[in-house]
């Protein structure tokens, strides 16, 4: 993260950190320079989801379909990838995903809680978007 907010002011000035931290940067068109802090930031939210809720298998799904969808909108709306092929497989598995997680919901255990409302919405956005 601290390489991404000083990257602007220190990758003109030194070309030892843009050897060092080059991996954040050299996948990703100049205007999206942020797009690695994206990606972790996106890999460690989908890490979270089964430590925040362990024992709520529709609240992991409503998580990481929230999680999922943002990355999703976001990522097709900026094209942070050099390669257009890059951007379409990066949306199409995304997408993917997103639509394995909501035909999975109806499988998912039946809790306590009546969460029926909150999936329709989670469903409905997702599948709006």
């Amino acid at each position: 993260l601290w390489a991404n907010i000083v990257a602007p002011r220190l990758s003109a000035a030194s070309r030892q950190f843009s050897v060092c931290f080059r991996f954040l940067f050299y996948r990703f068109r100049v205007q999206n320079w942020y797009w690695g802090s994206v990606l972790m930031l996106r890999s460690v939210l989908i890490a979270l989801v089964p430590i925040v809720s362990p024992d709520s298998g529709k609240a992991q799904l409503v998580m990481f379909l929230t999680v999922a969808t943002s990355c999703l909108v976001l990522q097709s709306s900026t094209l942070p990838w050099k390669s257009y092929l890059l951007n379409y497989l990066d949306t199409m598995v995304v997408f993917s995903l997103i639509v394995i997680s909501v035909s999975c919901m109806v499988y998912v255990e039946p809790e306590q809680t009546n969460t029926t409302p909150y999936m329709v919405v989670v469903m409905t956005a997702t599948l709006g978007a």
